[in-house]
């Protein structure tokens, strides 16, 4: 395959297989997988998904507030906290409740 006709989106990785006992070839897939998922990796590093749990745990805050919004993200007085996190060399704004419990926390972190 001529690599210069591939789009720039375009991973490529090697076919990575071996003879057996028996002579018959086997594909290894595993090698195969843990292959693109490097590259993937490499090339994505920047820009995967951190959810909000994460921003949490892993990073600063640097402010706080109390905000007008529940669980259920519903106006209610008081019932959160606003938080702006660092993490990783960006800003994030992170709603948690009085005990630092992140509400939503498996979704997409919000940058500031």
């Amino acid at each position: 395959m001529d690599n210069n006709n591939l789009p720039p989106e375009t991973i490529e990785i090697g076919v990575h297989w071996y003879e057996d006992e028996d002579g018959k070839i086997v594909f290894d897939v595993e090698e195969m997988q843990r292959e693109f998922e490097w590259k993937l990796k490499k090339i994505t590093k920047n820009l995967v998904m951190v959810t909000n749990k994460e921003v949490f745990d892993k990073g600063e805050v640097i402010e706080h507030y109390p905000c007008d919004v529940n669980q259920n993200k519903e106006i209610e007085s008081n019932g959160s906290v606003e938080n702006i996190v660092e993490y990783q060399g960006k800003k994030y704004y992170i709603i948690t409740d009085w005990e630092n419990n992140v509400r939503w926390g498996e979704e997409e972190a919000t940058e500031v």
